[in-house]
């Protein structure tokens, strides 16, 4: 809260840009969408750090940069009794019209695993008003409709791909289990790649040994370790990417031959205690 406060303060009573100090004031908002989540102690707590520069000329700001560190990338795919996964993935779920979530290949929120279980004690008109805040949010900084489509189609990918359950066979490997095919394959699509390559990561490891290509079978475990890991390291990517991409359109003027002034603010993510360490 200290730090959300104090950027607004120095964007405020700064001369510069107004356009500029609205589109960081959004970058909030959107930043706690995809990084906040719900904790036994806090309904809004910031899962990952993130260090915010200001850049002054003249008492006016110029420019911004965020840099963010050591996003909870394991909340993905498991959170602990009485935990929500991040934000976003409520938001976009409640707030999406029906309608338009064909558009995604988003089916009903009970239905996935990443978030089912918690699904019942979420409040539909409070997402709504939060996808509303972070569309408008994305709009206001400058990211491009079509930037906005991919997000949401990844976000829905990930949701897809942890619904993708396996069953052992008889060589020792495994199989997506039948009743899941259709995850696979929604999550390929929704992905961008094919639905063999994707199999081929969840159900084997290839390596080079001497020149030669080894093929090792994963065991159900290692297959549903694989699941979640790729999750939670296409969210951690996308999470990065919208840093990236805010930095960029927050650059402001930074003529080089000019000297400009900075405050840094750094904002920690709050402690917790897990019960395992992921």
């Amino acid at each position: 809260k200290a730090p959300k406060l104090l950027l607004k303060h120095l964007v405020r009573r700064s001369r510069g840009n107004l356009q500029l100090g609205q589109q960081i004031l959004q970058v909030n908002p959107l930043l706690e969408a995809f990084g906040n989540a719900q904790t036994v102690m806090n309904p809004n707590s910031s899962r990952f750090g993130k260090y915010i520069q200001l850049r002054f000329r003249d008492g006016a700001v110029r420019g911004a940069k965020i840099n963010e560190y050591l996003l909870e990338k394991s909340r993905v795919s498991h959170q602990d009794p009485g935990e929500k996964n991040f934000h976003i993935f409520y938001s976009m779920l409640c707030g999406i019209p029906e309608q338009e979530k064909q558009v995604y290949g988003l089916l009903q929120p009970s239905l996935y695993r990443y978030i089912g279980s918690e699904w019942e004690d979420v409040e539909s008109r409070e997402c709504v008003e939060s996808y509303q805040r972070v569309c408008n949010a994305m709009r206001m900084v400058g990211f491009q409709e079509q930037e906005e489509l991919d997000l949401k189609v990844i976000l829905s990918g990930v949701l897809s791909l942890g619904n993708v359950m396996f069953e052992p066979q008889e060589n020792g490997g495994v199989r997506v289990s039948p009743t899941a095919m259709g995850w696979l394959k929604a999550a390929a699509g929704q992905f961008g790649v094919q639905e063999e390559e994707l199999l081929s990561c969840l159900t084997c490891t290839l390596s080079m040994t001497r020149g030669e290509s080894i093929r090792r079978l994963h065991s159900q475990q290692q297959a549903e370790d694989s699941r979640d890991s790729i999750a939670r390291v296409v969210y951690s990517r996308l999470f990065g990417w919208i840093v990236c991409k805010i930095n960029e359109l927050l650059a402001g003027d930074m003529d080089m031959g000019k000297e400009l002034q900075e405050i840094g603010i750094l904002d920690i993510f709050g402690f917790e205690n897990f019960s395992v360490n992921r």
